[in-house]
């Protein structure tokens, strides 16, 4: 039968965790030969290289490449560059998965092109399930629009709680895109999605994300995130132009971003910036005046409407 499933971690500066993840992934409930591990090192300066090659050089399904450090959206693509599994999983190097993780993926993605599973929090060694609010669409097929909504409202971008069909990545060109460190995911996704009528939800949790304190998500923020906020609104527009519900999806997006730029700028204060140098962001910026004509009308967000004006008239 071949390898059926390529299972792709980007690594950087990971040794506390390696050894875990990717020895989670090789103690599984079927032949080692349906599945590949892939191992792409983004220049790390700790001992994740040593670790990888002590794993390649013990396990026959593991493949390990080097590049320099290019950050982790060059790193998956390297991964789906080098991968040869009819399905395409990405982790996380600091996570782990189940012993059924690959038998359940095969079973699950039969016969879909696009499949998202639930999957386990864990933090300070407290382990939860993360999508109850979807427990009422498990098992069952959901429109490509409503995923799109789910998106772009952040519900889960990550790549790690999904199932790829490469067919579709390869021949539709899709790739993380380089150079932006804030939203690839979610913009990976979109793309993936539009050659897809449908997603199937899976109750399956075969999938341990752990919460650390020293990811992406917990940096410190700085005034040059605000190019990056930019960047990826502006791509954002770009993948919902010309679909049916462009409008609805455009206001959408803008409501999101105001939520974002007003939790931004309160971070940007409380870690010492000065109000000037944040009003100095929203002078004549397009993506502010197009948030600023949003039409909202929870009271919250009427508010944050409000602030922003302050931020970006005084």
């Amino acid at each position: 039968m071949g390898v059926q499933l390529s299972i792709i971690i980007p690594i950087y500066n990971a040794e506390k965790y390696l050894y875990k993840n990717v020895l989670s992934i090789l103690n599984q409930d079927v032949d080692i030969k349906l599945y590949e591990v892939i191992l792409i090192n983004d220049g790390s300066t700790d001992s994740s290289e040593k670790i990888c090659i002590d794993l390649a050089n013990r396990y026959s399904n593991i493949k390990y490449y080097y590049q320099k450090n290019s950050g982790v959206s060059v790193a998956r693509n390297n991964g789906i560059k080098h991968s040869n599994g009819k399905y395409i999983c990405f982790v996380d190097s600091d996570d782990y998965v189940s012993n059924n993780y690959v038998k359940t993926i095969l079973d699950v993605s039969k016969n879909n092109k696009f499949c998202i599973l639930d999957n386990f929090l864990v933090k300070n060694s407290k382990i939860r399930k993360e999508k109850k609010w979807l427990s009422k669409q498990f098992d069952s097929y959901i429109e490509k629009n409503k995923i799109m909504d789910w998106l772009i409202d952040n519900k889960f971008n990550a790549p790690w709680d999904k199932i790829y069909l490469k067919e579709i990545i390869d021949n539709n060109k899709i790739s993380f895109m380089p150079g932006i460190n804030m939203g690839e995911d979610l913009l990976f996704n979109i793309d993936y999605i539009n050659y897809c009528e449908k997603v199937f939800i899976s109750k399956e949790t075969i999938y341990f994300h752990v919460i650390n304190k020293n990811g992406l998500c917990n940096r410190k923020v700085n005034l040059e995130q605000f190019d990056e906020i930019c960047n990826l609104y502006e791509e954002l527009k770009k993948r919902i132009f010309n679909l049916q519900d462009e409008n609805y999806f455009i206001n959408k997006i803008n409501i999101v971003f105001l939520r974002n730029i007003i939790n931004y700028f309160s971070r940007l204060l409380k870690s010492g910036y000065s109000l000037k140098e944040i009003k100095g962001l929203c002078n004549k910026n397009d993506m502010i005046k197009s948030i600023l004509m949003t039409k909202v009308v929870k009271l919250k967000d009427i508010i944050r409407i409000f602030l922003l004006n302050m931020f970006f008239k005084h």
